[in-house]
């Protein structure tokens, strides 16, 4: 008896010295190291994947999303899980944008973004809205994921067209692994998110050991980036004389674009035998070589191109895209602004009338 009242004695007196640690630790990292949350962080809003819905986002958000603290923005997702501000529609002919973070909008608000311009582009004159852009651009996806994503959802979505948003992508053809398998798996095993968002707002230690988290990840990205624009840089022309590494990185390219191909034929033939006519809008090529390889790929594959670099072109730099070369989380970001998505939106509808794909 006298040693169970020992034992109980001894872990009431570790519950109340873990507690006493907890609240110590708690009260150094707010005194140190811990500011809460901006008040315009408050919401729902999370854009991960969801293996529920035709989209890949968390359905029915509506707040404000910081990916940057300098840039936050509104984003709103219908019940279906699209970054589109209306739900999805039975009456209007559908059109589905697929592509990486300028087709999400990084840093834009919804009714910014070029899905819903294009949207307004498509129904200026109707009464009603006869055609619905639905957005699925996930940030940092590859044709792989968006193939992916067709296959699993977007096929039984019934769209009459998809556009593919190219910028550049060839570059992301060196990862592994599919992104999106991995953030679905992720998302699948992910548990308590109450309690991650309450901990969030109120804890201290938890958003200390959450920043860690974030500088690491951050520091992965980076690294990541860096890695990609040594191989943009390798889509530049070869001079005469290469110097030492250029054939490796020439291979490399090389065979990022054999990939790449390979993916877009079984995209472009999987699109096709949904009864959607697949379009390719590029919104940046980092030479006229890559514009080349695209233009082969979508003619060899019966594809409609839509270039729209001359267009974007036509306004100054700084005013289409976000360059913020002193950022030391987005250095040289070159993601569209209102006026970069506006301009694009505006391309893709002019083209896509004047081609008959589209009618009024």
């Amino acid at each position: 008896m006298a040693s169970i009242k020992w034992l109980g004695k001894w872990l009431g007196g570790l519950v109340l010295t873990l507690l006493a640690f907890i609240m110590l630790t708690e009260a150094g990292a707010r005194v140190f190291a811990w500011a809460p949350p901006p008040e315009a962080d408050i919401g729902s809003v999370h854009v991960g994947y969801t293996p529920n819905g035709l989209g890949d986002f968390h359905p029915g958000q509506d707040g404000v999303y910081i990916t940057n603290r300098a840039h936050p923005y509104y984003l709103h997702t219908n019940r279906d899980g699209f970054r589109s501000r209306e739900e999805v529609s039975s009456s209007a002919t559908r059109i589905l944008a697929l592509g990486n973070s300028q087709t999400f909008g990084l840093f834009v608000d919804s009714q910014d973004v070029w899905t819903d311009w294009l949207n307004f582009d498509l129904n200026h004159g109707f009464s009603s809205s006869k055609y619905q852009v639905l957005n699925n651009g996930i940030p940092g996806s590859s044709i792989v994921d968006q193939l992916e994503y067709f296959r699993d959802k977007g096929r039984v979505l019934g769209a009459k067209i998809v556009i593919l948003a190219y910028n550049g992508d060839v570059s992301n053809m060196n990862r592994s692994e599919s992104g999106r398998s991995l953030g679905m798996a992720v998302e699948q095993a992910t548990r308590f998110n109450r309690l991650r968002w309450a901990l969030r707002r109120h804890s201290a230690i938890y958003a200390v050991l959450k920043s860690v988290k974030e500088r690491a990840m951050l520091d992965e990205i980076v690294n990541d980036n860096r890695s990609s624009s040594e191989v943009r840089q390798a889509e530049l022309p070869f001079p005469a004389a290469a110097g030492e590494g250029t054939p490796s990185r020439a291979a490399d390219l090389q065979e990022l674009r054999r990939r790449y191909a390979q993916v877009f034929g079984i995209f472009a033939r999987e699109v096709a035998a949904s009864g959607a006519q697949l379009v390719v809008a590029v919104i940046s090529s980092e030479s006229a070589d890559t514009t080349g390889f695209i233009r082969s790929l979508t003619t060899a594959n019966g594809v409609a191109l839509i270039d729209c670099t001359a267009a974007l072109a036509r306004r100054p730099t700084e005013e289409v895209y976000y360059l913020r070369p002193g950022d030391s989380l987005y250095p040289g970001d070159d993601h569209m602004t209102r006026t970069g998505h506006m301009l694009f939106a505006a391309e893709i509808a002019r083209v896509l009338n004047e081609r008959g794909l589209v009618s009024h």
